[in-house]
């Protein structure tokens, strides 16, 4: 008997979640389409208007890893999520300076600098940038827009809420454009929703100049042959350039032995003029 309730209970949890994903996506075709609030947003300060809040920010800090950590937790906790977060070290300016015969000292100076995108419940916002100033030494730009997205929303509900079913069946056998028009309105709508309930904020932290400091090797140096080796390589050498001479010189016995002939027969010439005068 034992064996036959887990599955039956593994079928209705399926059969749960099935109907729980099924209800949760006409759930959101609904709030995509619905314009029962149309009638509430007289007043600007309205609750049902659709107010999508960001804000981009840069700030200097004392330590950039501090405080992207510190932003990157406060976020967690106020249920948002994290959507970029970029640490870079551009160096400004790079010196080799001599130190030692085999080593150099390398010097850097950079500015660590952070990029994030954070993405927090909306009514969360205030809290996050009341806690900038407790990790930031002062702020250098800081821009909080609302964007007022409420009658494009309305426009989109307005225009899938004049397709009526009947209507939309007749127009799906002809071309289906009208239906494509209409999931496109609901994405758009939703899209909305999603900047509504969850503000985006980028922000930009910037630390001081720093400087790093270290040895390298001197590769000139270490490319150096030492003396002893210097001297070996050139008795070598030497003695390689004498051989390539005496066989160079060898190489030519023919031009060595016209001249030869040459000198003996101007010497033997010489000593019969000699004879000759006595």
């Amino acid at each position: 008997m034992r064996y036959l309730v887990t599955p039956s209970i593994a079928a209705l949890l399926l059969l749960a979640a099935c109907n729980a994903s099924q209800s949760s996506k006409e759930y959101a075709a609904a709030a995509a389409d619905s314009t029962g609030f149309a009638d509430d947003i007289t007043s600007m300060h309205s609750s049902s208007r659709k107010i999508a809040r960001s804000a981009d920010i840069r700030c200097r800090v004392r330590n950039v890893q501090d405080a992207t950590l510190a932003l990157e937790t406060t976020v967690t906790q106020l249920g948002g999520l994290v959507t970029q977060s970029t640490i870079e070290s551009p160096a400004i300016e790079q010196r080799t300076l001599s130190y030692k015969p085999d080593s150099l000292k390398q010097v850097i100076s950079y500015t660590p600098i952070a990029h994030l995108v954070l993405r927090v419940p909306a009514y969360h916002l205030d809290s996050l940038l009341h806690l900038l100033p407790q990790v930031t030494e002062f702020t250098e730009y800081r821009d909080l827009r609302q964007d007022d997205k409420t009658l494009a929303y309305l426009a989109n509900a307005l225009r899938n809420e004049a397709l009526r079913p009947a209507q939309l069946k007749s127009k799906i056998a002809d071309t289906g454009i009208n239906t494509l028009q209409a999931v496109d309105r609901r994405i758009d709508n939703l899209q909305i929703l999603d900047d509504v309930h969850y503000a985006t904020v980028s922000i930009e932290l910037a630390q001081p100049a720093q400087v790093y400091t270290t040895t390298i090797i001197n590769t000139d140096y270490a490319a150096t042959e030492p003396f002893g080796r210097q001297l070996a390589n050139s008795l070598y050498n030497g003695w390689a350039a004498l051989q390539s001479l005496f066989v160079a010189l060898v190489a030519v016995w023919p031009l060595w032995l016209m001249i030869a002939t040459g000198w003996w027969l101007y010497v033997t010439r010489k000593r019969k003029q000699a004879v000759r005068g006595a």
